[in-house]
């Protein structure tokens, strides 16, 4: 499809001209991500905590698998809640829940409690994101909400950057205050909704009682899951997230098996937080001129083949050109996804959209991780083949329908008939 809407240069100063022309609340929304994501030290410490306490690393497993159990679950429910109670409310809702659970985390040490707060923590304090998502959404223009999500992303990964190293640093005194810092994060965020976020929302779902809920999520799969293109979607998401988690939670064992030492681990995760600060924001200013569903398909494409890759002859090499394709296609495509899914969902229902492209990548990241260690194990280099197929086919997937028409377009054409 010829696209003739015009092609500016992306450069600084488009990019500062948008940050500028930003409402208030979409700050709010960025600069508390930075906040919480900083602060975001239970997942990756959780483990580490209890196995330094004493607990087995089954028992450290259990409770790591509650924690994935509430955050899948939160995508579900934080939806309903952003299109039931609106964006302000919900996020205010899930910072002040995520940090009670979180503080009350960091006092228990009987297993059962443990493995019950953190499956809290990881539902309360993650349901505040298909709000912001859909908050974003209702305050960007359309042409400039793929660069905004690439911004949002940014505050993300630089508060993935920066707060696991002080976390490391804080753990070495204190694992009790690494987790409530976690906690004071996410009232600062909190704080932050409540003052400055619009207070007039309109509520786009009828929810007299909590009894509404349960009908209320029935509806919400019901009604994201018949729409033809946003089903297309979550089918690739579900492939592309598998081949994605991979590289975060394989790639270790993957590098061990090559013969490099832990330190190369970090350095090739440090290329991708580098690639995506310096270079995701000016990047979309270029993918958001084109079609989404061939940009992500190319992004996802991309993350595809990164992994086909591993399933060479594995070195250096390979791992920093492997990490180097994987992040150029997941700035090529997550930004745009989420402001594809903001552009197909009807203002009533982005909530509940924005939750379900959430659920479809929790989904993979809930079992990826135990797959992939068990397979890559067995199989080092035919998984990473099969990984990369799922990738190269979650592409195929977002662009068959279209693909397939604009060649009938053609065919019809050549024959010099009119359609």
């Amino acid at each position: 499809m010829k696209n003739t809407a015009p092609k500016p240069k992306p450069s600084s100063q488009s990019i500062r001209s948008l940050a500028s022309s930003l409402p208030a609340s979409v700050w709010v929304v960025l600069v508390g991500m930075f906040i919480n994501r900083f602060g975001t030290f239970v997942i990756p410490f959780l483990g580490l905590h209890l196995r330094k306490s004493g607990y087995t690393e089954a028992e450290a497993g259990i409770a790591l698998a509650f924690y994935g159990a509430g955050h899948f679950a939160s995508s579900i429910i934080g939806g309903y809640m952003a299109d039931a109670l609106g964006r302000r409310r919900s996020i205010v809702i899930s910072m002040a829940l995520g940090a009670i659970a979180i503080w009350t985390l960091s006092n228990v040490t009987h297993i059962v409690l443990i493995s019950v707060c953190a499956c809290l923590a990881g539902l309360t304090a993650e349901m505040y994101r298909p709000s912001a998502s859909a908050l974003i959404t209702d305050e960007v223009p359309e042409e400039e909400r793929v660069t905004v999500f690439a911004m949002l992303r940014f505050c993300i990964n630089l508060g993935w950057c920066l707060g696991p190293a002080t976390g490391g640093w804080l753990a070495t005194h204190s694992f009790i205050w690494l987790f409530r810092l976690d906690a004071i994060t996410c009232v600062a965020f909190g704080l932050l909704a409540w003052k400055w976020l619009p207070r007039s929302e309109k509520a786009h779902v009828v929810m007299k009682s909590i009894s509404d809920i349960p009908r209320g999520l029935v509806d919400q799969f019901r009604i994201t899951m018949k729409h033809t293109e946003f089903r297309r979607l979550i089918y690739a998401n579900v492939l592309v997230a598998f081949c994605f988690i991979q590289w975060i939670s394989t790639l270790g064992i993957a590098m061990e098996q090559a013969g490099l030492p832990s330190s190369y681990y970090g350095i090739i995760l440090g290329l991708n937080g580098v690639m995506i600060v310096l270079m995701e924001i000016p990047l979309s200013t270029w993918t958001r001129r084109f079609n989404p569903a061939w940009m992500m398909s190319c992004g996802y494409a991309l993350i595809g083949l990164s992994a086909c890759l591993l399933a060479l002859p594995k070195s250096m090499p390979i791992f920093l050109i492997g990490m180097a394709v994987f992040t150029i296609g997941e700035m090529i495509s997550l930004p745009v996804c989420m402001a594809y899914v903001s552009k197909i969902s009807e203002p009533s229902q982005r909530g509940r959209f924005m939750g379900m492209n959430g659920v479809s990548w929790s989904f993979s990241f809930a079992v990826g991780p135990s797959i992939g260690i068990m397979m890559c194990n067995q199989f080092p280099n035919g998984f990473w083949a099969g990984v990369g197929i799922l990738g190269l086919l979650s592409g195929y997937i977002l662009i068959a329908p279209q693909a397939k028409r604009e060649g009938e377009k053609a065919r019809v054409s050549k024959c010099g008939v009119t359609p």
